[in-house]
């Protein structure tokens, strides 16, 4: 018989140890210590599957600070040794499903990362895949990973004695410019979820939906900006954000009549620029399509280093049960 339960105050230890190779835990206790200062994860937010008295699987929650209901779900593991692993992993996956439906929250994901690293050094992604469809996730995207620590990036040369690319903040410029911009630089993309949403949602929608999620991160004033040529003609903009343990390059994008002209190269490098100058601690990361070779040349040129993919699993909308 398995119980699954969340743990008490005491069993964070336990919990951090729980399926997890010993030269991990202490990396895994950091996390969980981060996150839970952060407002990320809460103690009870943390599952220990146990079987005959010793634990054998474990799953916890997250989200961000901003929000305060679970949107995925981390940590899940499985110890080598446990009885039907996976018939442990369903139930650890119908727990946290039943859990997150209690609690009201807008969606609830997975992501898969390739190759295992910390803080999570996720192992076995295809047994994992295999577990996460069986409970009816769905992968929603897939992605390249990019990271960035070095310096602050050169932003290019003045062309004529002028820069190329003149920058206006949200905080000048007004939501509805921004709901505007996100709208036209969302046409005619390669990101599959994008694509899906404005499918889903319309135009408009998606950008609001967009602006909602970018709203439920950590930003500073100055930091997203529409960019603009020298007629005054819009370009594009760049959204940097901060999440619990990075900063990010949130959104980016040109509008599609501006495109191949390497425009993006001038956002990347001005989000960047922006993240260095305030966050200058923390590493940068960012994600694109698999699909978005585009984007990802534009990472590489920018110095950006390319650790790993990663598959985004939620349960889809049409189960009625998100969203």
């Amino acid at each position: 018989m398995t119980l699954i339960r969340p743990i008490d105050v005491g069993e964070s230890p336990t919990f951090a140890s729980t399926a997890s190779e010993p030269d991990h835990v202490a990396d895994q206790s950091a996390y969980i210590e981060r996150l839970i200062g952060s407002g990320s994860m809460r103690h009870e937010w943390c599952y220990l599957a146990e079987q005959a008295g010793r634990p054998v699987g474990r799953f916890a929650f997250w989200t961000l600070p901003k929000i305060g209901t679970p949107l995925a779900i981390v940590l899940l593991d499985v110890a080598p040794g446990a009885d039907d692993r996976s018939a442990l992993a369903g139930g650890l996956l119908g727990r946290a499903i039943a859990d997150a439906l209690a609690t009201n929250t807008p969606e609830l994901g997975h992501v898969i990362d390739e190759p295992a690293q910390s803080p999570q050094w996720q192992t076995a992604p295809q047994e994992r895949a295999t577990w996460l469809e069986a409970a009816g996730f769905r992968v929603v995207r897939a992605t390249s990973r990019w990271s960035f620590d070095g310096p602050s990036p050169d932003q290019g040369e003045p062309l004529g004695g002028a820069p190329r690319l003149t920058f206006r903040p949200f905080e000048t410029v007004g939501e509805a410019a921004f709901l505007d911009a996100l709208e036209r630089v969302s046409a005619d993309t390669v990101d599959e979820r994008v694509r899906a949403d404005r499918e889903r949602l319309g135009p408009a929608g998606e950008a609001h939906a967009t602006l909602d999620d970018l709203r439920s991160m950590e930003s500073m004033p100055g930091w997203w900006e529409l960019a603009f040529d020298a007629d005054g003609a819009l370009i594009g903009l760049i959204m940097p954000a901060r999440a619990p343990s990075m900063t990010t390059i949130g959104y980016i994008g040109v509008v599609p009549e501006q495109r191949g002209r390497h425009y993006v190269d001038d956002l990347l490098a001005r989000g960047t620029a922006n993240l260095r100058r305030d966050v200058p601690e923390m590493e940068i990361r960012a994600d694109t399509d698999l699909s978005n070779t585009p984007m990802a040349a534009a990472f590489a040129r920018a110095g950006y280093r390319n650790f790993g993919t990663r598959r985004e699993f939620e349960l889809p909308d049409g189960a009625g049960r998100w969203r």
